[in-house]
């Protein structure tokens, strides 16, 4: 009995972790949740230097529009959930709301929208839930008047 409840708890312990980040959303259920707001989207990966180049930019951007009609979205292109984990928390993102590993990218209708792009990507939408950039510029005053367009509509 002792060594079947050893076994149940190992089993549960390691099935954890995974379901904390088992979460799976579509860019329609944050569009959903997001009603009313202008979301950014910034495609990342842990490995993509030019991509955390821009992730102090971004965080600056986050703090300006605290209080705004705004959500900031992080997809990473990784395939490994480790080193996603792992650059995501140095980065300060793992603890965003909308912190996510793209799995199966290039089958969803956004991949589409975004052909041809590489990475770092930055893609908005306005209030409305309609893709209105799928080419936004980096971090920065041109991503900030971009965003301030689209809030001030």
């Amino acid at each position: 009995m002792m060594k079947y409840l050893a076994v149940l708890l190992f089993a549960v312990l390691l099935q954890l972790p995974q379901q904390q980040y088992a979460t799976k959303t579509s860019i329609d259920e944050i569009i959903a949740q997001n009603k009313g707001k202008v979301i950014v989207i910034d495609y990342w990966a842990s490995w993509c230097k030019p991509c955390r180049k821009e992730m102090p930019a971004m965080k600056s951007l986050m703090k300006k529009y605290k209080n705004s009609d705004i959500a900031f979205v992080f997809i990473s292109m990784d395939i490994d959930q480790e080193k996603w984990k792992e650059a995501a928390e140095k980065e300060g993102i793992a603890e965003e709301p909308y912190s996510y590993m793209s799995f199966q990218i290039k089958k969803t209708e956004l991949a589409k929208t975004i052909k041809g792009s590489s990475i770092p990507n930055y893609v908005i939408f306005d209030k409305n839930g309609i893709l209105v950039n799928n080419n936004a510029p980096r971090p920065g005053k041109k991503l900030q008047a971009e965003i301030d367009k689209y809030l001030n509509q």
